[in-house]
């Protein structure tokens, strides 16, 4: 699910939360540290979900 705060989109997928522009990632309310080539990756794909990539 995408909503948008402050026209910023924020997906929504099971227990996650992932805040693209504030490259953020949270789980429960906690938040979950990535590397940036592994969140860019997360990102990428979930933002095409969906289509094929």
């Amino acid at each position: 699910m995408v909503m948008a705060h402050e026209g910023r989109p924020i997906y929504h997928f099971g227990d996650y939360t992932l805040e693209v522009s504030e490259h953020r990632l949270r789980r429960g309310g906690h938040e979950i540290f990535l590397r940036p080539k592994t969140f860019e990756t997360l990102s990428y794909l979930v933002e095409h979900h969906g289509h094929p990539v």
